[in-house]
């Protein structure tokens, strides 16, 4: 009775000493983690990017109000929530006959407010929205010269989403002198608004689009 006292009694006082250290661990690295403008940290991201327009004039051209992009973005996180941000795309229509043509070039630079941790990352983010666009077009089938038309577009952009951490980019320990590369890959997913010609003002190309993305991005 008396051994069977003492085991349970030093399991007991394993466990308790366990916890304890394990809770010290986690208070530890709690601490180590950093906070506020301590954090600092550089993303590049890679993703496609659907667009639909509210001109309908380019769905009456070129048989559609869409298209489906790659992008590159640069971000610079300089506060535990806050980053300011910068992407560009590219797109361009084309009608049957290959006598318009349409060229876009989306670009965004703004500043986000993060939320969550490493692992899942809600964000809202505002910006100014550019867009220069160029138009070849072949007004009479007896043209023998296009006719260009080019225009920049100024608007507010605005967009939420989440990024989720994986598996992908190993985190693994470094020799102190070996250049570090990415710490962390994370798939983002988002959707949002550019806003050109609010409440109807404005004119020419109405070039307002509600916008949705997906793609990769990498941590530094």
């Amino acid at each position: 009775m008396r051994n069977t006292f003492s085991l349970v009694q030093g399991l007991g006082a394993y466990f308790l000493c366990s916890a304890v250290i394990y809770a010290a661990g986690n208070t530890a690295e709690a601490q180590e983690a950093p906070t506020g403008f301590n954090v600092q940290e550089f993303r590049v991201g890679v993703g496609l990017s659907s667009e639909r327009w509210a001109e309908d004039a380019i769905a009456t051209i070129y048989g559609k109000n869409g298209k489906l992009f790659p992008t590159l973005s640069m971000s610079y996180r300089f506060h535990k929530y806050f980053s300011i941000d910068a992407s560009a795309g590219t797109g361009r229509l084309t009608t049957t006959n290959s006598r318009n043509e349409l060229q876009l070039l989306p670009v965004t630079v703004g500043a986000s407010m993060l939320f969550g941790n490493s692992d899942r990352e809600p964000f809202v983010s505002v910006g100014a929205g550019f867009v220069q666009f160029s138009e070849k077009l072949l007004p009479y089938y007896t043209s023998e010269y296009p006719t260009m038309t080019y225009g920049t577009k100024l608007g507010i952009d605005a967009k939420a989403g989440v990024r989720i951490a994986t598996s992908i980019v190993p985190n693994s320990t470094q020799h102190p002198r070996q250049p570090k590369g990415a710490s962390q890959m994370d798939v983002e997913i988002a959707m949002g608004y550019r806003t050109h010609q609010a409440f109807g003002l404005g004119t020419g190309l109405n070039l307002n689009a509600f916008r949705t993305s997906i793609g990769f991005n990498l941590r530094y």
